[in-house]
């Protein structure tokens, strides 16, 4: 049985499969759940086919933006439109976003069209934080705009009393086990 399992360049492609399907399960767990507003991650050209119709085409909650493509892969911006609406409709939110040149008047699909312009130059966007979830302390924190100090990193660099950052780290990560045990079974 161990040699059916094992194949010339180490794991079986059945088991390579199983670890690629976890892992991504894992990584947008949360944003399924509608706990964490969106998810970034990078996936090959052959799976997006099968994640799209697997997980997604009839769970309207959660919209998929690809940011960047090329033969082999893509990279996809994942996000639950209800959960991203409530982070970005906050006025610090929109003022720290706007602070950065994204539009003065609110729009869900301006703010991620801006986004994903600013992902596709050279710079990373360290705004994006904010997209994910996290407190924006922590992302001002990141950022350099704020002197609290660099406390912990669970997730993401936390900053300052961390309780807040803790209670949501742990939210996103009960979410995402949750998701992964109900989404595994499709």
């Amino acid at each position: 049985i161990m040699s059916q399992q094992i194949t010339h360049g180490g794991l079986c492609q059945r088991t390579k499969k199983y670890l690629k399907r976890t892992k991504f399960l894992e990584r947008v767990g949360a944003t399924v759940e509608g706990v964490k507003p969106a998810e970034l991650l990078t996936i090959g050209e052959m799976e997006y086919g099968e994640v799209y119709e697997k997980y997604f085409h009839r769970n309207k909650s959660i919209l998929i933006r690809t940011i960047k493509r090329n033969s082999t892969k893509r990279q996809l911006f994942f996000y639950h439109r209800q959960c991203l609406g409530n982070v970005l409709q906050k006025n610090s939110v929109q003022w720290f976003l706007v602070s950065l040149g994204y539009p003065e008047q609110y729009s869900m699909d301006d703010y991620i069209d801006h986004l994903a312009a600013r992902l596709c130059k050279n710079e990373f966007p360290h705004e994006i934080g904010v997209f994910l979830g996290y407190p924006l302390k922590d992302v001002f924190g990141y950022m350099g705009m704020n002197s609290l100090p660099h406390t912990k990193t669970m997730g993401w660099r936390m900053y300052g009393n961390t309780s807040k950052s803790e209670r949501l780290y742990l939210l996103f990560c009960n979410a995402r086990q949750r998701a992964c045990k109900a989404l595994y079974h499709l």
